[in-house]
């Protein structure tokens, strides 16, 4: 900012942080001498907050990149601020189902509030499903510049959220080309077997996960016909592409044995019945089966298999694959047409494919049987303007 008046040296006040959600007010103090005569101050980054009463916390794209998560979802960094209340380290997966086919509840709590309280924005645009008031939209952690997190007393331009209200700032591109790669890798080849599968004689359950992706941004230009270094126009293009293959757990009980299943029991069962219902005849083999029950053992019962508790004759420990496939996309491109007006178009598609060996939402627990393939994500498209009417007026 540079601030000049006769009778008084110029102010030029450099590297002043504009934050997502923010209010900066930038104080000059004019100093008298001549108009050139120039004092140049360099902003304080770590002024308090004066302009609103609202309590928040300002989320860094170097935080969210560098603070170790367990998965690479930006919700786990809320779990991290004060007034917080839910487990932790928060879902580890991006998404509203998980790969079990459980809802994948972001179920933080703000101050006592419920999470339906919550709102989630992305570049100002509403992102949440209000059915079960979730967010839907997961960018991935390289593609936001940052995040801000207010816990209350925030402005009444929020007026649908009681609770909390998240908002994020994708990133856009400079005038200067920059980039990244990244992937993340997990695997059970680097963990150690857990106490339980040990004592029943069970390996290492499988799993793979791959999170990676890309981002790329910069100037456009016409060559020939505009110049690079004039430009008003930037666009950021990135991917993040999650390939995890996790084990769903499952111990149950009651599982027919191998004998069983042929008609084989310990102890006596009743394969005759009179008309009131009452069993008349009893024994430990079963010779003929009846039609609808050979169905349902060939259909349901042979396809689970067979008990392997150490500790439970009829008891099954099993660890099915859950598969949860996503590749997300952004595109923004950001236009400047004069000092006072600004536009960006920005597009993000994030489907994700769910493969849940348990069924969808309520798991039948039995491996083999209510496999469910789901289809779940977001696509969002938002166009936006910044007009500066005056030094007091901004139109958005």
């Amino acid at each position: 900012i540079k601030v000049e008046a006769g009778g008084f040296q110029t102010q030029t006040i450099s590297d002043i942080a504009v934050n997502v959600n923010l209010t900066n007010s930038v104080p000059v103090t004019m100093t008298p001498g001549k108009v050139t005569q120039t004092v140049t101050v360099a902003a304080n980054h770590l002024a308090p907050q004066l302009e609103s009463p609202a309590a928040g916390t300002l989320i860094s794209p170097r935080e969210m990149t560098q603070i170790p998560l367990s998965s690479r979802n930006f919700v786990q960094m809320l779990y991290l601020q004060p007034g917080i209340s839910s487990g932790v380290p928060g879902p580890d997966l991006r998404g509203n189902i998980t790969d079990s086919g459980k809802v994948n509840a972001q179920d933080f709590h703000v101050n006592g509030l419920s999470q339906q309280l919550n709102g989630f924005y992305l570049d100002g645009q509403d992102e949440i499903k209000r059915l079960g008031q979730q967010d839907v939209s997961f960018p991935g952690l390289d593609l936001v510049e940052e995040m801000n997190l207010q816990r209350g007393s925030y402005g009444a331009q929020y007026a649908g959220p009681g609770g909390a209200v998240v908002t994020l700032a994708t990133k856009s591109g400079t005038t200067a080309f920059h980039g990244g790669a990244y992937e993340f890798f997990r695997s059970q080849v680097l963990n150690a077997n857990t106490y339980f599968d040990n004592l029943v004689g069970l390996p290492r359950a499988g799993l793979r996960y791959n999170d990676y992706g890309y981002e790329l941004g910069g100037p456009v230009w016409l060559p020939h016909l505009t110049s690079r270094r004039n430009t008003r126009t930037f666009f950021l293009f990135g991917q993040e592409l999650l390939r995890l293959q996790a084990p769903v757990y499952d111990n149950i009980t009651n599982i027919a044995t191998g004998a069983q299943r042929k008609g084989v029991f310990n102890a006596p069962v009743c394969v005759a019945y009179d008309a009131g219902g009452q069993c008349t005849q009893g024994a430990t083999t079963i010779q003929t089966f009846d039609p609808t029950a050979a169905a349902y053992l060939k259909d349901i019962i042979d396809k689970v298999s067979l008990p392997n508790n150490s500790n439970d004759p009829q008891g099954l420990i099993a660890y099915e694959p859950g598969d949860q496939n996503e590749t997300q996309t952004m595109i923004r491109f950001d236009h400047q047409f004069s000092p006072k007006l600004s536009v960006f178009f920005r597009y993000f598609d994030d489907p994700s494919h769910v493969l849940a060996p348990d069924g969808f939402t309520t798991p039948t627990h039995i491996p083999g049987v209510g496999t469910s393939n789901i289809t779940d994500g977001a696509t969002s498209y938002l166009a936006h303007a910044t007009y500066l009417i005056n030094a007091n007026n901004v139109l958005a």
